[in-house]
């Protein structure tokens, strides 16, 4: 395949994901049971489940949140009982953020959720679109393990 060819085929794929996200997001999840949590709050609680406890600074980082959007968004989750913010007991000054029970129960139904439509999603496919679409996530997977393969490789340096 021609490098333009391989352009044009990419930029129709990232077009239909558009489209997909676009029109049936909403859809796929407008069942959604807590209402009261917004997608970037589901964001921050997903990040602490990876990194927990954290750093309202940490989690600005690792969401790409300002430092001031993301306190307040940890506020927000606390007033909610979905995080626990303690003091460091070394340095006072330090404050670490810790998903709760409550938190990662409403993360555990999103979750849920999520499988339960891409379950639906899927059970709408045809044979031949489901056996399609499994290539595909395995070509996905192939190509992020690439990838991460290639970004950590060392480099080595050039010896003149």
């Amino acid at each position: 395949m021609s490098e333009t060819d391989r352009k044009r085929l990419m930029e129709q794929v990232l077009l239909g994901l558009g489209s997909f996200r676009s029109l049936r997001v909403q859809d796929l999840f407008a069942e959604s049971m807590h209402r009261d949590v917004s997608l970037q709050q589901l964001h921050f609680l997903a990040a602490l489940h990876h990194n927990s406890p954290s750093t309202v600074s940490a989690l600005a980082n690792l969401t790409g949140a300002s430092l001031p959007s993301a306190s307040s968004i940890v506020d927000r989750l606390e007033d909610r009982g979905y995080v626990l913010r303690t003091r460091d007991e070394g340095d006072c000054r330090v404050v670490s953020v810790a998903l709760t029970d409550r938190g990662r129960a409403v993360l555990d139904e999103f979750v849920g959720l999520k499988r339960e439509q891409m379950v639906r999603l899927m059970s709408a496919m045809t044979d031949e679109e489901l056996t399609r679409f499994e290539d595909g996530m395995a070509a996905l997977s192939n190509a992020a393990d690439r990838l991460a393969d290639s970004e950590s490789a060392p480099v080595l340096a050039e010896q003149g």
